[in-house]
């Protein structure tokens, strides 16, 4: 191309809405075979963009001068689309192409042959496309128009007879089919206005296009201003300069408006839109951009009555439907929206977002089988969105799948683990599943990343609580009666985590806020009366337990923890009559019976101790312990032998008890066996070398023997042990005196008369005696 060529062009970009908006009785500056011509050069150098645009000024120009269904519409169309194939823009290339048929399909029974060039680009259009199924439909038609000129009755015949018309209803997603064709090549004719830089040409090509009719929808709009988003600021420039006739003006606020919506500038297109939609009250365009801006509120009732409005005009405009279900979903008037949504699909069963939300609202109205279908449905049509397969995780589990429903969670947490709503019905599910680790980390998880689901904590306490993991249930317990605090039932298992972790301060408060609250539910007072039993506060739990007992709760097992009370508070007497109640009540048990017996012996009374000892035993009579006790009783009551008897079965279960070997040798010595009461003293002694009174007895067993150097020996270590222990020092000095060693009496004597005066009195009687 020349130099001169490409400026000429140049020349006619920047004039040529101007000679095309003249009537034909003007002068013509540059006439339409120049432009061809210009277009076919600029086509030789490969600039196929510049090209088309010309073809579509031209093309206009032919519209509008000679109407659309002109044969040299159909031809320049049929240009315009080959180029568009040069450069692959297959999709528009379509629409081109669909019009020369149009337009020949009309002359088709004069010029039968002209429409299989358009035939044949539309085959080698779906051959780049690879639709087999297209290519072998569009084969079987141009083999018909070679055999039209055989067929006997012409009228008959239409390619669109033989089902080409299923181009027109079978993409709509490529193609605007409601678009009036002059509408779109205004568009594309303002495409390459902005391409070239050229914003105020382009703005008055967008301007016609509008004007045209409604056909330009809200969504073609939209499309074409976030095509050229980076030009908007421009355009918006030129709109607002824009001079042109009165309706035109007028007619540029709903692109104004589309430009500010874009750019977020919501206000800005509210003001715009209500100016134009005084003047065109019947362009549903501008009830669907009010309807838009109202919903970006959370106005959506102003948004559902301006998308119905726009329905008037319309019945079945897809945007005008889609939008009204939005709004009705978010209003939570779901099954009108799903109503609605449904009708969308079966008019665009490809439309995934209205899938997305019918799959929401039936979820939201417990539609849970129907909400699975169309969330697979939508995975099916927009498999790259993970966030669906939380929602359809939730449905499964709705339903108890609960396989699924882990399938589906784990798979979204993948693309946000920090869902905390996720991980909480993750929680539920291996909770139900009894993998209870991973139930517990997802609850943690739960409450980490989503603090407001106050059910993680109550259900991540209790199955810690389950576990026995007291202190790790007590924070997420704690957190949901924050939350929570008449639940009493929770309130009552943290209580009883409090006493399990012995804080029993703060079990006390939350067993008396139970009772507080509830006073009908007296359990709680034996709890705190347990409490204070661990704190060993005796006169609080008596008391406690005294008035639980009073309101009616009278059972074996109380009285038997009253008893103990009593006990400990050393009131034997009431501890007594209360053993009794309680055994009396229910079946007697080894320890009420032992716990009687020992209060009988803390009055001294080992008759009765003996009695009940005795009854304990036959009830568990591998219980040395009450073998011990029996023999105590019988040592009591001065019955050694029996007592003997009982302790050396004692000590014959339990040998290495330095105690109970003290004891039987202490009876044994009281019953006057020395000799094996030294043996036993001997193996006290040697599990206790420092027991001075066990020294002291070795003394008195070997004195009673007359073996008065291994008595004075024993004694001597007793009170090195212990030099206070006085009788040791009495009974040293009568065995000096007996080993005839005056000097070493006269000593213990001065060390007893300042230890025990009454001691040393009673020793010089017994010298003086012998």
């Amino acid at each position: 191309m020349s130099m001169n060529n490409f400026y000429k062009f140049l020349l006619i970009i920047a004039v040529f809405p101007f000679i095309m908006g003249q009537d034909t009785n003007d002068d013509i500056i540059v006439s339409k075979s120049d432009l061809s011509e210009i277009a076919q050069s600029l086509i030789n150098v490969g600039d196929f963009d510049n090209a088309i645009a010309i073809y579509q000024e031209i093309l206009d120009y032919q519209i509008n001068s000679s109407g659309i269904n002109d044969i040299e519409v159909a031809r320049l169309s049929e240009i315009i689309g080959e180029l568009l194939v040069q450069t692959y823009r297959l999709n528009e290339a379509e629409a081109y192409f669909r019009q020369s048929l149009l337009v020949k399909s009309q002359r088709l029974f004069n010029e039968q042959m002209n429409i299989k060039p358009s035939l044949e680009f539309m085959r080698d259009l779906y051959e780049n496309l690879g639709d087999t199924l297209k290519v072998n439909f569009l084969d079987q038609n141009i083999e018909l128009l070679n055999q039209a000129e055989m067929m006997i009755d012409e009228n008959s015949w239409s390619p669109f007879t033989f089902g080409l018309d299923l181009l027109d209803t079978n993409e709509s997603e490529n193609v605007n089919d409601n678009i009036s064709f002059q509408a779109m090549n205004l568009m594309e004719i303002s495409s390459s206005y902005i391409n070239a830089g050229l914003y105020f040409d382009a703005a008055n090509s967008l301007v016609n296009a509008i004007a045209l009719d409604n056909s330009i929808s809200l969504d073609y709009l939209s499309q074409f201003i976030e095509k050229h988003s980076e030009s908007s600021s421009e355009i918006l420039n030129a709109l607002m300069n824009y001079s042109g006739t009165e309706d035109q003006v007028k007619r540029q606020n709903l692109l104004i408006s589309s430009i500010y919506f874009y750019q977020s500038e919501f206000d800005l297109a509210f003001q715009y839109i209500n100016d134009y939609v005084e003047i065109y009250f019947s362009d549903l365009r501008a009830y669907q951009i009010l309807g838009d801006y109202y919903f970006q509120t959370n106005d959506f009732i102003s948004a559902l009555f301006n998308y119905r409005q726009a329905q008037t005009f319309e019945k079945d405009n897809l945007y005008s439907l889609f939008n009204q279900s939005k709004c009705l979903y978010y209003l939570e008037r779901y099954d009108e929206a799903s109503t609605i949504f449904s009708k969308v699909i079966k008019k665009d069963p490809d439309n995934f977002e209205a899938f997305y939300y019918r799959g929401l609202a039936n979820m939201n109205s417990a539609n849970y089988k129907q909400s699975i279908n169309d969330f697979t449905d939508y995975i099916l049509l927009n498999p790259i969105n993970e966030e669906i397969y939380y929602y359809l995780g939730i449905s499964y589990y709705q339903i108890e799948k609960f396989n699924r429903a882990k399938e589906s969670l784990e798979r979204y947490l993948k693309f946000n683990n920090e869902n905390g709503e996720a991980h909480y019905y993750l929680g539920i599910i291996n909770e139900n599943t009894v993998e209870i680790e991973t139930a517990i980390y997802h609850y943690n998880q739960a409450r980490k990343y989503n603090p407001k689901i106050i059910e993680t904590n109550r259900r991540l306490g209790l199955l810690h609580y389950k576990n026995k993991n007291y202190s790790k249930a007590m924070e997420p317990l704690r957190d949901y009666i924050i939350f929570n605090p008449d639940s009493s039932n929770v309130l009552a298992t943290f209580a009883d985590i409090l006493f399990q972790e012995q804080r029993y301060p703060e079990s006390i408060d939350a067993y008396q806020r139970l009772y507080d609250a509830d006073s009908s539910q007296v359990d709680y007072l034996f709890n705190i009366a347990n409490a204070y039993i661990k704190m060993d506060e005796m006169v609080n739990a008596k008391e406690t337990l005294t008035k639980y007992i009073l309101l009616g709760k009278v059972d074996s097992e109380i009285l038997f923890t009253l008893a103990n009370i009593e006990s400990e508070l050393g009131d034997h007497s009431n501890a007594i009559l209360h053993y009794q109640m309680a055994i009396n009540l229910g079946k007697p048990t080894v320890n009420m019976l032992y716990n009687l017996a020992m209060s009988y012996a803390q009055k001294n009374d080992y008759s009765k101790a003996l009695e009940s000892f005795e009854k304990a035993l036959k009830l568990d009579p591998s219980d040395f312990e009450i073998t011990y006790q029996i023999g105590i009783c019988y040592k009591e009551l001065q019955a050694y032998q029996e007592a003997i008897d009982y302790f050396s079965l004692f000590v014959e279960q339990n040998p290495d008890d330095n105690l109970a070997h003290y004891i039987l040798a202490e009876i044994y010595f009281l019953n006057s066996n020395y000799k094996l009461a030294e043996v036993h003293f001997l193996k006290s002694i040697k599990m206790n070398p420092d027991d001075s009174i066990s020294l002291y007895y070795l003394g008195m067993c070997n004195q009673k023997l007359s073996n008065f150097i291994s008595a004075a020996k024993y004694f001597k270590k007793s009170i090195k042990i212990n030099p206070q222990f006085a009788p040791a020092h009495y009974e040293l000095a009568l065995t000096y005196n007996e080993l005839g060693k005056s000097r070493e009496v006269k000593k213990e004597i001065n060390i007893l008369r300042m230890l025990d005066r009454d001691l040393y009195t009673s020793l010089l009687e017994e010298l003086e005696k012998n």
